[in-house]
């Protein structure tokens, strides 16, 4: 805590994204070389894998890292690197997946399509939005708030529906 530096750790290329501190402190960040890094706190690398990453990484409260992907696939991953599941949405995943207290996960894509994920990776409901969607913020009442290149809007996390959407230059 006295401004000094406790460790330093080259990455393959750099990284635009945010990391995400998982529930034993393993950091995990991802790298424009499209791989995923699991490090621990001392700075060592614990694994790193190819995930085609394109997003920032999210964690669950269970500890599951979701991270998507330019293939156009959600994958779920367990801390020790292996994936528990992947869900593809055909389009590349730009934005840091949203989890839900309930691990209810919420993503979108670059194809203008948005994603309600069930915690075993089944879809739960897509929806288009006809934007490339940011990250989703959710409210008290569960209603997901984004925005994107054309609009800001509020959707029903229930099946997908727009509850409004206003767009960008709009009186």
């Amino acid at each position: 805590l006295n401004g000094s530096k406790k460790w330093e750790l080259k990455l393959d290329g750099y990284s635009h994204n945010t990391p995400i501190i998982g529930p034993d402190g393993t950091i995990y960040i991802n790298a424009d070389t499209s791989y995923l890094y699991a490090v621990s706190d001392n700075g060592s690398i614990k694994w790193k894998k190819n995930f085609r990453t394109y997003s920032s990484p999210s964690i669950g409260q269970d500890g599951t890292i979701f991270i998507g992907s330019k293939d156009g696939n959600l994958y779920a991953v367990n801390q020790d690197g292996t994936t528990k599941w992947a869900f593809y949405s055909g389009g590349r995943i730009g934005t840091k997946p949203t989890i839900s207290n309930e691990g209810i996960v919420f993503f979108s894509n670059d194809d203008g399509y948005s994603y309600c994920i069930y915690p075993d990776g089944s879809l739960k409901w897509k929806t288009y939005t006809d934007d490339k969607l940011t990250t989703f913020a959710i409210g008290r009442d569960g209603t997901l708030y984004s925005t994107g290149t054309l609009n800001v809007c509020a959707i029903n996390p229930i099946d997908g529906s727009f509850k409004w959407r206003n767009y960008f230059g709009s009186p």
